[in-house]
């Protein structure tokens, strides 16, 4: 017997692709708060905390978000 397939989000996962982990931006958060960016390659880490420290970046937007 199969098990009916679920509809919806996998939220451990972005564009079939495993989220591995997740970076703390207070460019789009509070300091108290700050919001978690996930991030799946280390390439992406690496942007994301590019983008968070550099001096002429204002903030940083999650593209596809609906």
């Amino acid at each position: 017997m199969v098990a009916p397939e679920v509809q919806g989000i996998d939220l451990f996962k972005i564009a079939n692709r495993s989220i591995s982990g997740w970076v703390p931006s207070f460019k789009m958060g509070s300091a108290a708060a700050p919001v978690k960016l996930p991030f799946c390659s280390q390439l992406e880490e690496r942007l994301i905390l590019w983008l968070e420290y550099h001096p002429l970046v204002v903030g940083t937007a999650v593209v596809g978000g609906g």
